[in-house]
Formats: C-alpha cells, sequence, structure tokens
C-alpha cells in the first residue's frame, strides 16, 4: 500500500479541489459522486485519496468523495470545505457484514489493508459482525477528532438525498438528474439482517457505542 499516492494525487488538483466528502464507506460516497457530476461538478469517487495505483486519474476535479481521505485531513481541511457524510450506522455495519469485508485477506486486497493499517484494534475483534460496527462507530469518531468540535462540522445524511448534498456546498439551486429513489441502495432480500439485538448478545460495549453514534446522529 503506497501511503503517500493520496497526496501525490492531491497536489496534482489541489488548484480546483475545493470540496472533500469523507464518511466510513457503505455510507453513499459512489451516490454523492454521482449526484454532484450530474449538476456538472467535476468529482472523482475515490480518484484523489485512493489505494490503487492504477485507478485514472480524470481531474483536475473540483469535488471528491472518499472514505480513504480520512487519514490525510489535518493535512488538507484548512485548503477545503469538508463534509462528512453519514448514514445509519446500524445499515453501514450490515452492510460491511454482507459483503463479508473483513474477511478478506488484507494482502490480496488493499482496502482491507487500508482499514486495518488506520484501525488496527480491529485485529482484536472475533467476528466479522463485531469488526463491522466496530468500523462503523470508529471511522466516524476519528473524522471527529481530525475536524475539531462536533457543533461546527457540516453533516449530510446521504437519506436525506440530492438536495441536501447540493445545499451542504451552496448549490441548493442546482437540480440533480440523479433520481435519489434508485440508488444507495445496498441490501438485497437475501442479505442477513443485522440487530441491535444480535449485537447486544455478541458485544455488549459496541452495542451500547453503536447507539451512543446513532443517537449523537439522530437515528432512532
Amino acid at each position: 500500500m503506497n501511503a503517500s499516492l493520496p497526496l501525490q494525487r492531491y497536489s496534482r488538483t489541489a488548484k480546483t479541489l475545493r470540496y472533500l466528502f469523507v464518511g466510513t464507506g457503505r455510507c453513499g460516497t459512489q451516490y454523492t459522486s454521482r449526484v454532484l457530476n450530474s449538476v456538472d461538478i467535476k468529482t472523482g469517487h475515490e480518484s484523489v485519496f485512493t489505494v490503487n495505483n492504477d485507478k485514472t486519474f480524470n481531474g483536475p476535479y473540483e469535488a471528491e468523495v472518499s472514505w480513504l481521505a480520512v487519514p490525510y485531513l489535518n493535512v488538507v481541511k484548512d485548503n477545503l470545505q469538508v463534509i462528512h457524510l453519514i448514514r445509519n450506522p446500524l445499515e453501514v455495519a450490515q452492510s460491511f457484514w454482507n459483503i463479508r469485508f473483513f474477511e478478506l485477506p488484507p494482502k490480496k486486497h488493499p482496502l482491507v489493508e487500508f482499514a486495518y493499517t488506520h484501525l488496527p484494534e480491529l485485529k482484536n475483534l472475533s467476528t466479522t459482525l463485531e469488526k463491522s460496527v466496530y468500523w462503523a462507530v470508529n471511522w466516524n469518531m476519528q473524522i471527529h477528532r481530525s475536524l475539531g468540535a462536533f457543533e461546527s462540522i457540516e453533516r449530510v445524511k446521504v437519506e436525506e438525498g440530492p438536495e441536501r448534498i447540493l445545499e451542504s456546498i451552496n448549490r441548493p439551486h442546482l437540480k440533480s438528474k440523479f433520481d435519489d429513489k434508485t440508488a444507495n441502495k445496498y441490501l438485497s432480500p437475501n442479505n442477513k439482517v443485522m440487530t441491535m439485538k444480535k449485537i447486544k448478545d455478541i458485544n455488549k460495549s459496541l452495542y451500547f457505542e453503536l447507539g451512543q453514534i446513532m443517537e449523537m446522529y439522530d437515528y432512532k
């Protein structure tokens, strides 16, 4: 994993990049990039902040949406408008659990290696469910620590759709051509359902941490 690659790419688009959306992954990052591109705001999805040396760089960009930017926030946050993109943390955890993200071997999967590198405590957890919940809680908390006072952080709930995304970057007059009802759907009828009871039965500490962050974001 090339740790300097994101900053190398950032330097190539620093003059034009104005907006950076960060989140946990599985929280609507691709969806958000499609909304922005649909109104001709040139946006990369894990294009600037990436772990993939072969990822095509079609910059310069005006916006970037990437959960991989979080470790670099202290370096770039003063030069950009950073927006924290959130989705119900229970659904984020469920999505990671269903794709079995944390069962993949890190040495063969750079995104998984990245996650374990930046949240090494994941290795102390036994199950994929626990790791998925821990990630949903603690990657959000890492964003909080990087951006400062909780109340001052610009937040967008992806469930609120294109209008809220565009409002967050002061473009409320633009109308997205991207239908919010047809995207950002990670669950199918065949997916397993993660419940708070299931989490509590496996790990009470994670159950309480997840409940706290859901309350923090006003998810019931």
